[in-house]
């Protein structure tokens, strides 16, 4: 078999991953509530960490600064989470 039609067979793969996770993460009109066994009264901001912001801090900021504007993949994609399947080149 040619290792290139394997390659471009894996890309096609990769891809509709994406496509599908993309699709999966992503929600609109819908609301969030607060975990019912929560001690807070009032929402606050994520707490920086041992002098290092954590996932939900950098999400925060990201999404704070402009509402309304990211989806959550796209937020992932944005803040390069190594690992994550939202960095998976394609």
């Amino acid at each position: 078999m040619d290792p290139t039609a394997r390659d471009n067979g894996a890309s096609r793969v990769t891809a509709r991953i994406q496509e599908v996770l993309s699709r999966l993460m992503n929600y609109t009109n819908t609301f969030i509530a607060v975990a019912p066994d929560t001690s807070d009264n009032v929402g606050s901001t994520p707490q920086v960490c041992g002098g290092k912001k954590s996932i939900a801090a950098l999400e925060y900021e990201l999404i704070s600064a402009k509402p309304y504007t990211y989806t959550l993949s796209r937020v992932l994609r944005l803040l390069k989470i190594p690992g994550h399947p939202s960095q998976t080149p394609g």
